[in-house]
């Protein structure tokens, strides 16, 4: 089974166009928020330089790259955790990705309002944190009921289980997601069946304006600081809904540099 990384972000951020750039699957992009009912679903190749290196040197009929199967997730909102928006239907979708790509709004456009009313992708990521992490606090607290009814009638690992899960529910209350928490292999086994949305590895992509795509921009400044400052893996892309751009097609052609996780 190949990995299935999914794209998530709030609306309007530019998942869609990106999902697009990189898939074999094109889907429609609206200047509308929350204009799918769907999640897209597509296959992005991954070259990799060393199969080209050992065809120098052994030719083969045809080389066949890896594939990464690519959800793009619609938009999330702030209180999706709670049915707010369309993202609380559509976080299963996310639970069932082996990892996430976090497209991140840094670009203005008058003629496309944030939903927040301003541009901060630092904002951005800790929404999206939140309602991942109320969705694996819920879960937590969902099995801890059961646990301690374990518990009362003696169960052997009950105890064990309950203590770990209640390590887990502290360090989510301190609105911190479970892959930093530091953990057990032991300790990880207890959780390992129920697939938590924060504890999947993520990388922050800078969705930027066509000129800021080489250099950056404040925005993605801000991001690459958070990163640094919380962990994680960042890329800045400049996404562009035209494919009448040059930029556009370039980057249809372009080869990324995938996290260690892909």
């Amino acid at each position: 089974m190949g990995l299935k990384c999914g794209i998530v972000g709030l609306t309007n951020s530019g998942k869609t166009t990106m999902f697009n750039c990189i898939s074999n699957t094109k889907a429609e992009v609206t200047d509308f928020a929350y204009s799918t009912n769907k999640s897209n679903i597509g296959v992005c190749q991954v070259p990799d330089e060393r199969l080209t290196h050992i065809d120098s040197f052994i030719h083969a009929d045809k080389l066949v790259y890896a594939n990464l199967d690519i959800v793009d997730i619609p938009g999330l909102a702030k209180g999706a955790s709670t049915g707010a928006g369309i993202g609380n239907s559509f976080l299963a979708d996310v639970r069932l990705c082996d990892a996430l790509i976090h497209v991140l709004r840094c670009f203005d456009n008058p003629a496309l309002p944030h939903e927040e009313g301003s541009v901060d992708p630092v904002r951005d990521i800790e929404i999206v944190d939140f309602e991942l992490q109320c969705k694996d606090l819920e879960q937590i607290e969902r099995k801890i009921t059961k646990v301690e009814k374990a518990a009362k009638v003696g169960e052997k690992t009950a105890k064990h289980d309950l203590a770990v899960l209640l390590k887990y529910k502290e360090h989510l209350e301190g609105f911190q997601n479970v892959r930093t928490l530091e953990v057990t292999p032991d300790e990880k086994a207890v959780v390992a069946d129920m697939m938590l949305l924060t504890e999947k590895p993520v990388m922050f992509v800078c969705n930027v304006n066509d000129d800021d795509a080489a250099t950056g921009n404040a925005y993605s400044e801000a991001v690459k600081k958070y990163v640094e400052e919380h962990g994680g893996e960042m890329l800045v892309i400049g996404a562009t809904a035209n494919p009448k751009s040059p930029s556009w097609r370039a980057r249809r052609t372009a080869r990324p540099s995938w996290p260690t996780w892909a």
